[in-house]
Parts: structure tokens; sequence; C-alpha cells
């Protein structure tokens, strides 16, 4: 297509630096095409050869180039320097960008998200050998077009902008402003997708994450207007907690008490890393001893089914789930864990206050501990902490409950590894039982080596042939999971401790996981089932349980209802999994920008 734009230059001949400028962005197209062809359709359901990933590229392409032989015209004199730099400068930005989002498509089938965005600081986890390749490639192509660009900046003489050039600019301009500004309808016979034209999709996913650090006067107006309005009627936005209540929930468990009469048992908490249920031999998945651990303790324990995830990715999911919320800041946002001095900060967003598991435990004479395994320098970390947790293990700290030796990190990230997780759980559940007179516990903890895009450690163990990473992940954390709940059933803590295992959200959909589960009545979303599975020896807990399409916003409120912890002061939005929910409950799932509706019909 972009070929249609070239035709006003036929006549340049090919030793001038516009026709090098043309061919640049010509080969550049070609290159996406037949890398969009080739490896991008089955990649996943976004990509396909339309309107929008065909003629759109062309168009953005074709108007970077225009612009860039219009600004090598004016290369002489002060002004010419600016353009003599933006010159080099586009092809650079153009071809960047569409190697970054054809890389983010072929590993997550997707270009880059505001999700992806936002968790830029986790780029660990995507950085591969072939990335620096790509990178170096790139640079070094530039580098001889800079050169091209200097030698003919010297040599070839300076001509005056021709009609033709300013009247293919100006079309190709009028063209893109207005297919960008299309907004297709699903009744339109040609759909525009505007996320699937690499720049311009990155362009408006930065532009929307800049429009989230909000200024502090319009946050300001805007909660003066909510608490002065209709829901000022229903919320006490002027109280400590907005949406204070003084209990958690308003009937009795449906169990029997068959167990030991234990008024403040120990609790702890796996959030298992990006772990869908449908991976899970309890969830009956079919792929063959998976997870033959977990599911050896399932049949111990009650399995929730119908239970899905709130909210993505890892911040919000641990945060909204130990909260009962949606939290509105992620990992990069200025806010809360990460910058809580700045002058960026948004002040009324701090002084509203979320009450959270483990300081409501801590009220009860709990200690409370996390073990995540995460760099020290993790803002994962800095927000734990303002959860509630007196101690939280990281990477760094980690050692004093493995071997006090530093520890070789997870898949080369800077994390622990799942088998370092699992000894350093045993050992503290070791200390706890030396300790029998100390106050009851609360644990939490959470693993890396399920993380998305990650295979498993060096050491780890491989599922059948070890060729599908994503199933060497799960089968391998499988195993390590395995020690620790083996040392737990067999420990005397049975008898006085609740254990769940769940995760912080749903499997991200890259595509050998979409390859894998692509199965009727799974959908390639961020918000899926996922496991929930409690073993409390207190009660008669049954097999299985109907969660009802409930999501995990209600976990906060369900393990005050294990533990018999009522009359606690609270915001959570959730409700206990236990008890009918309020006629004005809906099953709603957040993973910015999108929103999910969780019905019997699925996600």
């Amino acid at each position: 297509m972009l070929v249609l734009f070239i035709n006003p230059f036929k006549k340049i001949k090919l030793q001038s630096f516009s026709s090098i400028y043309i061919y640049f962005f010509v080969a550049t197209y070609f290159i996406y095409l037949f890398f969009l062809s080739f490896f991008l359709v089955d990649r996943g359901v976004s990509f396909y050869l339309g309107v929008s990933t065909i003629l759109m590229p062309a168009i953005e392409l074709g108007f970077f180039c225009a612009f860039g032989l219009v600004l090598w015209h004016l290369r002489a004199g002060l002004v010419g320097l600016a353009s003599f730099l933006l010159v080099l400068l586009l092809p650079f930005i153009a071809s960047g960008i569409y190697i970054a989002q054809g890389f983010s498509a072929y590993i997550s089938g997707h270009y880059i998200s505001l999700i992806a965005l936002e968790n830029v600081a986790e780029s660990e986890y995507i950085t591969k050998p072939i990335v620096i390749v790509l990178v170096w490639m790139a640079i070094l192509v530039w580098i001889c077009f800079a050169f091209l660009a200097f030698y003919f900046k010297k040599n070839e003489t300076k001509k005056t902008i021709s009609k033709k050039l300013m009247a293919c600019l100006a079309a190709i301009s009028i063209l893109f402003i207005l297919l960008t500004n299309i907004r297709s309808r699903a009744q339109d016979p040609i759909q525009i997708d505007l996320d699937m034209v690499p720049v311009t999709a990155l362009t408006r996913n930065i532009i929307l994450l800049k429009g989230y650090d909000e200024s502090e006067k319009n946050y300001e107006e805007r909660i003066s207007q909510l608490m002065n309005g209709p829901w000022s009627k229903i919320y006490d936005f002027k109280r400590e907690f907005p949406f204070s209540k003084d209990h958690v929930y308003k009937s009795a468990l449906p169990f029997p008490v068959t167990g030991p009469n234990i008024k403040n048992p120990n609790v702890i908490i796996f959030f298992m890393e990006g772990l869908s249920s449908r991976f899970l031999g309890s969830y009956k998945s079919d792929i063959s001893h998976l997870t033959p651990h977990l599911d050896t303790f399932a049949k111990q324990a009650m399995v929730v089914d119908n239970y899905f995830n709130h909210t993505a990715p890892s911040f919000r999911g641990v945060k909204g789930q130990l909260a009962s919320g949606y939290p509105r800041i992620d990992i990069n946002e200025p806010g809360e864990w990460s910058e809580p001095n700045s002058p960026r900060n948004l002040p009324r967003l701090l002084q509203l206050h979320s009450q959270t598991i483990p300081e409501i435990l801590l009220e009860y004479g709990y200690t409370t501990d996390f073990v995540a395994g995460i760099a020290e320098h993790d803002n994962f970390n800095n927000m734990l902490r303002r959860l509630g947790f007196q101690r939280v293990y990281n990477s760094e700290t980690l050692s004093q409950l493995v071997s006090g030796q530093p520890l070789e990190p997870s898949s080369g990230t800077t994390a622990a590894t799942d088998a370092d997780v699992s000894t350093a759980l045993i050992q503290f559940l070791k200390q706890k039982e030396q300790s029998p007179d100390s106050p009851p516990f609360f644990l939490s903890t959470y693993n890396i080596g399920t993380h998305v895009f990650l295979d498993m450690d060096k050491k780890g163990i491989p599922y059948g042939d070890g060729k599908n990473q994503v199933l060497n992940r799960i089968h391998n954390f499988d195993f390590h999971m395995g020690r620790f709940l083996d040392y737990f059933l067999s420990s005397h803590l049975t008898k006085n401790t609740v254990l769940i295992l769940t995760t912080d959200h749903a499997t991200f959909p890259e595509p050998p996981v979409v390859k894998i589960l692509n199965k009727p009545g799974y959908k390639p979303y961020f918000i899926d089932q996922i496991p929930l599975i409690i073993y409390d020896k207190r009660y008669d807990l049954p097999s299985n349980f109907d969660a009802r399409f409930r999501t995990s916003v209600d976990l906060a409120p369900t393990v005050l209802h294990l533990l018999s912890m009522n009359a606690v002061k609270n915001s959570f939005i959730g409700h206990s999994l236990f008890e009918t929910p309020p006629i004005e409950y809906v099953g709603l799932g957040s993973a910015p920008p999108d929103f999910f509706h969780i019905t019997q019909s699925g996600v």
C-alpha cells in the first residue's frame, strides 16, 4: 500500500538521500507485513489481515516518511539543525516502535498494553537474549543510516520543497488524521481498530497512562462533587472509611464444627502467581498429571468452584484481595507505596483508608509476615508493608530462612526461585512449631516461578518433554509446592492452622497459554476462573463449594468469616462467599483499561 504514496518520487535518482529515506520506510513496512502474515496471525485473536493491520500502518509510515522528506529539504541554517536531527530520529522512532510492538505481539499475543506500560519495571521477565540482539541490530542499522544522512547533507545539493511532496504530505496527513479519529461501530462494514496500528496504539496508551496522573485540583473537584452528590446518601465519605461497616458478615457459617475449638487459629494464604484453575486437576483440567501435589492436597480440603479474579495484575490482585477493593494505583503510578511523600501524590487519596486482613489480625494479637522473595528495590515490598505486614521477606532477606547464603535468582529475574520460597516456608513453619506458646501467626506468600513469559528454573522439574514453557513452570511450581504441603500436613500445625491456596490473578493469555486452553468456554481474558482451596480442620467442610460466579473481591470477608471475626470496622466492598450477597452485588472484573462482567454465562 505504501507504494501508492511513493509514486510522486518515482523520478528521484537512487543515489539521493530522499530515495534512501523512502526505501527505508518501504522496507520497514514490508518487513512488518511479512512478520504479521507469517508470525503474528497465529499468536492472538487480535491479529488478522484487514484494513487496520494493512492499510493503517501503511498510512502511518507514509506520514513519517513524507514528514521526514519535508524536514530534509529544510536542513540548512539554524532551523535546519533541528530539522536534520528530526530527519534522523523519525525512522529510528518508527522502526524502534515497530520492533518493540512486534516483539510484544509475538510473546504476549498483544501489542504493548496499558498494563504492560504500568509494569515496565517488571521488564526483566521478558528480557531474553533475542531482545538484546534486536536492539543492537536496530542501533547498527540506524548508525549506518545516520552516516548516509551526514554524507548526503554535505554532498547533496539543497533543493526547494516540490509541490508534489507537499501535496503528498498534506494528503497523507489528512487521511491519517481522519482514520485515527474514526470510531467504528459493530455494524459498520469496515472496522477501524487503532489498537492494531503500532505507533498510534503505543501513543494512545502512553497518553492514557499519563491521564491517570490527574492534577490535584481536578482530583479535589471530583472528590468534592462525589462527596456532595447523590452517592453521599448511600456512603458517608467524610468518615475515616468511606464504605465503613461495623460488621463483616450477617449470618453464621453453614459448616458444622467438628474439630478443635480454637479461637484464633494460625492463617496461611498462598498467592500463587498467575494461575487459572483450568490448569489444576482438582478443577477437572484435562492436562494429565500437571499438578499432582496440588491435586492430592485438594482432596483433603474444600475446592471452591466458579470463582473468578476481580482485578489484575499482581499489585492490584494482592492488595485488592487483602483489602476487598479495586485498587486504582499499580506499580509505576505515583501514589501510596511508591511515592508517599511526593508532591505529585494525591493528598485526598492518602486520607482515604482501606482495612486489610493483616491490619485486622494485628489487632487480634497475630504476628503478620509475608514471604515474597522479590528484590528489595521492588515497590511490591513497600506495598506489603503499607498493608500491615510487620515483616516482609524479600530476595535479600529470604536467605535468613533458607541457608544464610545469597540465593540464586529465578530464571534470569532478581526474585527467589520457587524451590527457595518453598524451603523458606518450611523453615518458617519449623520455627513456629518450636515455639508453641508464641502468638498466632498470619503468613502470606507469593511465588514468581509461574509468572508470564518465564520458563522453569535451570534446575527445575520439566513437564513431559520440556518443550512447553508454560507447562514446565506450572509443573515445577507444583513439585516444590508439594514439598511445602507435605511438611505442613505432617506437622502439628494442621490442628490449629487455616491454609488457603489461591492466586493473585488469572493466567495471562499469552499465545502458548491460549493454545493450551483453546477449548469451548475459554476466552483469552485476564479475568478467568481461579483456584480457591481451603483447608480448615475445625469444620466439616464439603469437598466442593459453589461460589456462584463470585470474585476474589470477596476473599477478605470470607477469611474473617472463617475466623469468626465479625465485629470489625472495615471498608470491604466484597461479601463472604458463605452467605448470600446483597441484591446489588455485581460480578465485576477490572484489568485496566478494560472491565468485565461475570455471570453464569461466563466472562
